[in-house]
């Protein structure tokens, strides 16, 4: 329903720092259900190490699926005895009325017996990234593991952003050149945003896809999965090798 208030439940791992990780869990600040509105997303980690971090950030535009839309997230947490971690995710799916909804797949962590359960988030707080806070990687040179000439960074014309094309991906199967044996960095993969890419990752077959969001860690987009495209989210990590055109 436009412009009804909502919220979307979030949680996951951070990543690894200082040799451990933190748990979160909370539900974002409420915002009118308008096209590319955002969210807060305000808390505090698990304990873990004799520590936890507090967060302040901002989700990224609403992505719209079948039935609703989701919100993703990546950001670093605050700074707390030298070090801090990132976050990154896909909050829940908030359902529009009376309209059937895309299943997500979320990596939800286990219960929270080895720390606190943090507190719901609240309105405001410290822990908003400062200064200090570590940067995105660099972009790094392109080469033969890495897309081409810089592409464009906006849908193509009719194409609106965080909606999956309206047409099928090109029928030809590309040929890979040079795997790469190293985690890819996100200027590897920001010049495929907005245009069909062919995806190798380290498991499992290699597919289309047609990214909408590129993180420090992680990046989401649209999936072929031969009649229809499906919504996904995958580590920078998990993959091998990716082209777009």
């Amino acid at each position: 329903m436009p412009n009804e208030m909502h919220t979307h439940n979030y949680s996951g791992v951070t990543t690894l720092s200082d040799g451990h990780t933190h748990q979160y869990i909370g539900i974002t600040g409420a915002a009118p259900n308008v096209p590319g509105h955002v969210h807060t997303i305000t808390g505090t980690t698990t304990m873990n190490d004799a520590h936890s971090h507090e967060y302040r950030f901002e989700t990224s535009q609403s992505v719209q699926l079948a039935g609703g839309h989701s919100h993703n997230y990546d950001a670093p947490t605050s700074i707390t005895n030298g070090h801090n971690h990132d976050m990154s995710g896909i909050t829940s799916v908030y359902t529009e009325p009376a309209s059937p909804v895309q299943k997500i797949q979320f990596n939800i962590p286990g219960d929270f017996r080895n720390g606190p359960r943090p507190n719901r988030p609240g309105p405001g707080g410290p822990g908003a990234p400062g200064p200090n806070r570590p940067g995105p990687g660099g972009p790094g040179a392109p080469g033969p593991n890495r897309p081409g000439p810089g592409g464009p960074t906006r849908p193509a014309p009719g194409q609106r952003p965080g909606v999956a094309p309206s047409t099928p991906p090109p029928s030809f199967t590309p040929t890979e050149q040079s795997p790469s044996l190293r985690a890819l960095d996100p200027g590897a993969v920001a010049p495929c945003q907005f245009r069909f890419s062919y995806i190798w990752p380290r498991r499992g077959r290699p597919f289309w896809a047609w990214i909408i969001f590129v993180g420090r860690r992680s990046f989401s987009g649209f999936k072929w999965e031969g009649r229809r495209w499906v919504y996904f989210a995958m580590d920078l990590r998990d993959i091998r090798n990716i082209q777009c055109y």
